[in-house]
């Protein structure tokens, strides 16, 4: 449930949009400014694969007019994309501090590429198999490292700012290829892009080790969400994803052509709902999410009947796209939730191969709705979205994971943490300082908490090393911990 309340205090209701506006604009720098590595690696690489395997444009232009068995080749693209998220989801479990050299699967989707050109027709199948396994490890490696040090309060915004960077990619593209540039050249630059996943990736992670900033898998757990009903979560994931997996076939074949304005209409809302999202998943919901993307999806499916032409084109990609861009942002980020320590790569895995299944399901059975949606399109598409509604039945109920203030941390360690801070001999604002660290808080949440500037926070921080004999925060936090879960506490 949304409170009021917190449109004011986070400052989403001023006397000027303006102030706002700049507000927002100075969190998603400091979320790129603290994860560009992240941002930039994930941006490239799904763009690349936004842009070719994933029917992307350029996947289009490789088959158009050969004979290729185009559903064959997205069969086993997504078959090989559930295996590589699966099975290295679960080696993660077991060698997660090597989990982010499994990046380098990048460097195969490059030469795959590059070369499938002079690749005879009846081999791509194969080639799209290995494409897909190749990717799922990239994209449990890079989740690992995102789940692990990246705060819950930023989570968001940091996800979105990549999500946007690749359907920027994927919309640049689109635009070169409607507008008759060298399918080759794009092909192969779209693809050297993803190389950027595991420079950056292993460059964050290495950064990472030498100023041992990773969370300890005792802190992640106090992060991560305490709820029975995370199954509901992978049965909602599962349930929209195949409705729009579904339908996809049956919605193109009764939207119009995209000409003039409608070509480049497109990405639009995606993009723009994307920043919207990052909004709620950090300063107000998680969850919110989830049920204003499956509203929208539902308004979409059922709308399409209603209108024709290039509106009609508007209205799908206003709501029913647009709706994914809700989804999307809601599955990345409450899977880091709700996962903590060597579950991390295990939890992705099992949520993102749900995701991949579903999309493969409306696959196969794409050809049997398009022959229903011939005889009764307006029943089918109003039945598709009467089924996005009832996907909020699994959601609707899961607990808010958004769960990292300070009553967090009492709950978890009881009334034991005030004399431990208190054995430090720190003064109450350096205690709060405290209480925020081993709460997860990164520093700009903890300035917004404690509306102090940078250089006050600075202090405080070196004060409390002082007092409590350690050299950083991971430090800290441990000797709180390890204080915490002593046999004589």
């Amino acid at each position: 449930m949304l409170r009021g309340e917190n449109f004011h205090s986070r400052g989403f209701i001023s006397s000027t949009g303006k102030h706002s506006f700049s507000e927002e604009f100075r969190k998603f720098a400091t979320a790129f400014s603290l994860h560009w590595p992240l941002i930039l690696s994930i941006g490239f690489f799904f763009g690349w694969l936004l842009s070719f395997p994933m029917q992307g444009p350029l996947f289009w232009v490789m088959v158009q007019g050969g004979d290729v068995n185009q559903v064959l080749l997205t069969t086993m693209l997504l078959s090989g994309l559930i295996l590589g998220l699966v099975s290295v989801g679960l080696a993660g479990y077991f060698l997660r501090q090597s989990l982010v050299w499994f990046s380098l699967g990048a460097i195969p989707c490059i030469a795959i590429s590059c070369l499938i050109s002079g690749v005879a027709e009846d081999s791509w199948w194969l080639i799209f198999f290995i494409l897909g396994i190749c990717s799922g490890a990239v994209i449990i490696s890079w989740a690992n490292v995102f789940a692990s040090t990246v705060s819950p309060s930023q989570r968001g915004r940091t996800f979105v700012l990549g999500a946007v960077l690749s359907n920027l990619v994927l919309y640049l593209v689109t635009i070169l290829i409607y507008n008759q540039a060298g399918f080759n050249l794009l092909l192969k630059a779209s693809s050297i892009l993803s190389l950027s996943m595991p420079v950056f990736l292993i460059y964050r992670y290495r950064r990472m080790v030498i100023n041992n900033r990773f969370a300890s898998d005792k802190i992640i757990r106090t992060l991560q969400v305490k709820s029975r009903g995370t199954w509901k979560f992978i049965f909602f994931v599962f349930t929209i994803y195949a409705v729009g997996g579904l339908m996809y076939a049956v919605v193109g074949s009764l939207s119009s052509p995209s000409t003039g304005f409608s070509s480049y209409y497109g990405l639009i809302p995606y993009i723009l709902f994307l920043f919207l999202a990052g909004i709620l998943a950090d300063d107000i919901s998680r969850r919110s999410n989830a049920i204003i993307g499956a509203i929208s999806v539902g308004i979409g499916f059922m709308a399409v009947g209603l209108f024709t032409g290039s509106l009609q084109l508007v209205v799908i990609q206003t709501f029913l796209v647009g709706g994914y861009a809700f989804l999307d942002a809601f599955t990345w980020i409450i899977a880091a939730d709700a996962s903590g320590g060597r579950k991390i790569p295990l939890f992705y895995g099992a949520v993102l191969g749900t995701n991949i299944l579903a999309i493969l399901a409306g696959v196969l059975l794409c050809e049997r709705i398009a022959e229903l949606a011939a005889n009764s399109e307006i029943l089918t598409i109003s039945l598709a979205g009467i089924l996005a509604f009832v996907s909020l039945a699994f959601i609707i109920r899961l607990k808010e994971s958004r769960n990292y203030e300070v009553p967090t941390v009492n709950n978890l360690i009881s009334d034991s943490l005030e004399p431990i801070i208190s054995k430090f001999g720190l003064t109450p604002r350096e205690s709060e300082v405290v209480k925020l660290l081993v709460a997860g808080a990164g520093t700009q949440d903890m300035l917004e908490k404690l509306v102090i500037a940078p250089d006050t926070l600075k202090s405080h921080l070196r004060s409390i090393y002082h007092k409590a004999g350690v050299r950083n925060r991971l430090e800290l936090i441990m000797a709180v911990m390890n204080d915490c879960n002593r046999p004589d506490k």
